[in-house]
């Protein structure tokens, strides 16, 4: 963990990530509760799990406080480029 300051436009940015994660792991939420998995929908489903855990960690990450990792890198796990740490 780094102790890099961030300005406040910076903070509004991370906090914004950290909402449209939120927003995310809802809609996933929703999908999961609504469609109960068939065996052909396995990988599928395992695949919205995987999502939900680094959508949840990186909120997690930044709601603590966690400097560790920059706004593009949130970004690009946001996006889907790749997962969480």
């Amino acid at each position: 963990m780094t102790n890099e300051v961030f300005t406040p436009e910076q903070q509004a940015e991370r906090l914004e990530a950290a909402l449209q994660c939120s927003y995310e792991v809802e809609s996933l939420a929703r999908h999961l509760n609504g469609n109960l998995p068939t065996e052909p929908d396995y990988m599928f489903l395992r695949a919205l799990v995987l999502r939900i855990c680094d959508l949840n960690n990186l909120i997690m990450l930044v709601l603590d406080g966690d400097h560790g990792q920059t706004t593009a890198e949130m970004q690009s796990i946001i996006s889907g480029g790749r997962h969480a740490e």
